[in-house]
């Protein structure tokens, strides 16, 4: 199965770490390079990881692009992961994969369709959830969907942790499967 991931923060870092960890054929990682990162919250590159498993890389300012859009397709990708990215990908991209475009949200989908400050306001629970990404923003099929509660004393880094601790735990139950 050939995988490629677009992303630019550390959840798109943890879900390349897992999919390498479990021996994935990653054959793309498009990450998002901004002309400066000192208005993209939580940036986090991820060239590094791919350069040092052998994995093209190939960096993006808009991922709608057409020569993105033409890497994306050369590279034959059965399912991509666009994981991290504050740009909504268009209809192009997630017609590209052979199986599936994945996404990944920090709320219990279908609730929550929100960022993540919004978890911080509400104190409820959250999840990391990877689903299918379909033309509406965050309403495609859930494949995993790991909860974990909010206090009311958590602040954006706990939860940070909490959501960290919830994406190794959904990854760890959903990646073997996929394979």
């Amino acid at each position: 199965m050939r995988v490629g991931v677009i992303g630019s923060v550390g959840s798109s870092l943890l879900t390349l770490q897992k999919l390498v960890e479990y021996s994935f054929n990653i054959v793309g990682v498009w990450g998002y390079e901004p002309h400066s990162t000192l208005n993209v919250s939580g940036y986090c590159s991820m060239r590094k990881l791919a350069e040092d498993n052998k994995i093209s890389y190939y960096p993006f300012v808009k991922i709608n692009s057409n020569d993105i859009k033409e890497q994306i397709r050369k590279s034959s990708v059965d399912i991509l992961f666009v994981v991290g990215v504050s740009q909504l990908v268009d209809e192009d991209i997630i017609r590209l994969p052979r199986l599936a475009c994945v996404g990944f949200h920090p709320t219990k989908l279908p609730k929550g369709r929100g960022p993540m400050a919004w978890l911080i306001l509400d104190k409820g629970e959250g999840a990391a959830t990877f689903f299918k990404i379909d033309t509406n923003a965050d309403e495609g099929d859930i494949f995993v969907q790991e909860p974990f509660s909010i206090r009311e004393d958590d602040d954006v880094t706990s939860i940070g942790v909490k959501l960290k601790e919830a994406m190794v735990r959904a990854l760890d139950r959903w990646l073997p499967s996929l394979s």
